[in-house]
């Protein structure tokens, strides 16, 4: 039986779902430090669990034929969370990554395909009419050369957004180990989400574990995860060296002490 629906709708069903996921995460984040406080407003924890339950049925109920919707979350959700972060690591979302992968390249290269649009000037259009050369067999009309560098790019574009959520989860055990006194169920949550979604990736793309192999891989996400938690917790006394093992930083029982 033939699949109901395209390999980039399925991406971008799955890109929107993500966006949400992350948002769900900021909530969660949100309502554990509320919650810590001394005196917590319980309004406000009211409204974001309410905004949390929201975005859960939100999520449950996209359908991968509600183009417009999928656009819509990926775009406002995807500007949230760089928004929420102050851009100071990585695009959280490959639709993010996708669209600064593309905005860097089209500031370097020049070239007009044959009676096509230049990559630099419009590469989303750019982009079909090189799809439909391809399913037409029109090979000598193909812009070869940016064709190529899309099809490197897409394992990149995997990598980054593998090591940007591995940060962020890293980043969420720091703060767990090093703030006990804002430790809570929807903190919890949280980590068991981000923790879910990197399993997806790897699901989705076994190869993106051969990246859990390499130092400089590593060495790059503490990093990051590092300069996250001290912008969130403005403590600055975290180890040079991740303490922990790709095993336990995934394991959904892990929780540091």
């Amino acid at each position: 039986m033939q699949a109901q629906w395209t390999q980039e709708e399925a991406i971008a069903f799955e890109c929107a779902r993500e966006c949400i996921t992350d948002v769900m995460g900021i909530c969660s984040t949100e309502i554990a430090e509320e919650e810590a406080k001394t005196l917590p407003d319980q309004s406000r924890v009211e409204t974001l669990e309410a905004r949390l339950q929201g975005l859960a049925e939100e999520r449950a109920s996209l359908s991968l034929k509600d183009h417009e919707r999928i656009a819509t979350i990926r775009a406002e959700y995807g500007a949230y969370m760089r928004a929420y972060r102050g851009e100071i690591l990585i695009f959280e979302g490959s639709f993010a990554c996708e669209t600064a992968i593309m905005s860097e390249k089209a500031t370097k290269h020049r070239g007009l395909p044959m009676g096509g649009t230049a990559y630099e000037r419009d590469v989303i259009a750019w982009a079909q009419e090189q799809a439909k050369l391809l399913r037409s067999g029109r090979f000598d009309a193909l812009d070869i050369e940016h064709i190529a560098e899309e099809i490197e790019d897409v394992g990149k574009s995997e990598q980054r957004e593998l090591e940007s959520r591995m940060a962020v989860l890293i980043a969420h055990l720091l703060k767990w180990q090093y703030q006990p006194e804002r430790r809570g169920s929807s903190w919890e949550r949280t980590i068991k989400d981000q923790r879910d979604s990197i399993k997806r990736r790897l699901n989705k793309t076994p190869s993106l574990a051969r990246s859990l192999k390499d130092d400089d891989w590593w060495r790059d996400a503490w990093l990051d995860a590092r300069i996250l938690a001290e912008k969130e917790t403005g403590l600055t006394e975290f180890p040079a060296d991740c303490p922990w093992t790709a095993g336990q930083i995934l394991n959904l029982e892990f929780f540091p002490t």
